[in-house]
């Protein structure tokens, strides 16, 4: 997500000769989706790379980038990533930029537990 960097990450992968599950795959969706747009940028996510399935995908922040959202934003985002997880599309989901508030909204709704929490320090 953003960084307009998947296509050629997954033909570096495939032209590699790395057998795929030796390589560790993260990619990301934008935050303050709706179901369906979550599931449709993570279905885009594994297009562009030309996978079938990445072994970690992050919420790239709690809200969109207006700083729009909210907490049943955050659950639904986190569902599309359970869906996921579900149908073996990844082997584990997490969040980046959340802080404690954002990780209790997801806790509320969670059936997997949160992997990752990326955070990012300058």
């Amino acid at each position: 997500y953003g960084y307009k960097n998947q296509e050629g990450v997954g033909k570096a992968i495939r032209e590699s000769g790395v057998p795929r599950d030796q390589i560790f795959v993260t990619t990301k969706i934008p935050g303050g989706l709706l179901l369906n747009e979550a599931t449709a940028a993570l279905e885009t996510n594994l297009r562009q790379l030309n996978l079938e399935y990445v072994d970690l995908v992050l919420l790239h922040f709690p809200s969109d980038e207006d700083l729009k959202g909210g907490a049943s934003l955050r659950q639904e985002d986190w569902q599309a990533l359970e869906k996921f997880y579900f149908l073996g599309k990844t082997k584990a989901v997490g969040v980046s930029h959340y802080c404690r508030r954002h990780i209790e909204d997801i806790l509320e709704i969670a059936k997997i537990p949160i992997a990752v929490n990326q955070v990012q320090y300058h």
